[in-house]
């Protein structure tokens, strides 16, 4: 609380606390860090911007130090999981099917690289208009964007560690 400029008054007020865990959580999702946000901040245009962006790294790294060594964060697990599956003997003789995705978070990317490499079929179905290629570029107006990202992104990933794409199969 010391340590605080901005934050330092809000902490009391009703929902604030829920807002900062629902940072902290996001933090982890996209791999960013305490120290990732004290260098963004060195650069903020604006001097409130950066103090809020410190007092984010302020508060990230005392809940890293508090859980350190007796706690692990739920969103740790997958890049727990990223740590410890390629020695997973199951991952190898399985099938990862994954249906109702429109994109996946960095971590969540990372983890489906890992499982082209060590799994034997990775299996995505994707939601978009049949009679449009996915793997051709369309622009942010389309309805099935998303879905279009998340394909070129997938076929990327698979081309960079020479896992082979099967064709579409389209319903």
């Amino acid at each position: 609380r010391r340590e605080l400029v901005v934050f330092q008054g809000h902490l009391d007020q009703s929902g604030f606390v829920g807002k900062l865990k629902s940072m902290i959580s996001e933090f982890y999702q996209y791999g960013i860090t305490p120290q990732m946000l004290r260098e963004v901040a060195a650069d903020a245009g604006s001097a409130l911007f950066r103090q809020k962006l410190e007092d984010f790294a302020v508060v990230f790294q005392a809940f890293r130090d508090y859980i350190e060594g007796h706690y692990i964060a739920a969103e740790e697990v997958l890049d727990v999981l990223c740590r410890v599956l390629p020695r997973s003997e199951i991952v190898k003789n399985s099938m990862v099917s994954l249906d109702g995705f429109t994109g996946f978070t960095p971590v969540q990317y990372r983890l489906l690289e890992l499982f082209m490499v060590y799994a034997r079929q990775v299996q995505v179905t994707v939601t978009a208009d049949s009679g449009e290629p996915l793997r051709r570029p369309v622009g942010m107006q389309n309805l099935f964007y998303m879905s279009h990202q998340m394909v070129r992104r997938l076929v990327g990933l698979a081309g960079k560690n020479q896992v082979p794409v099967l064709e579409d199969i389209c319903l």
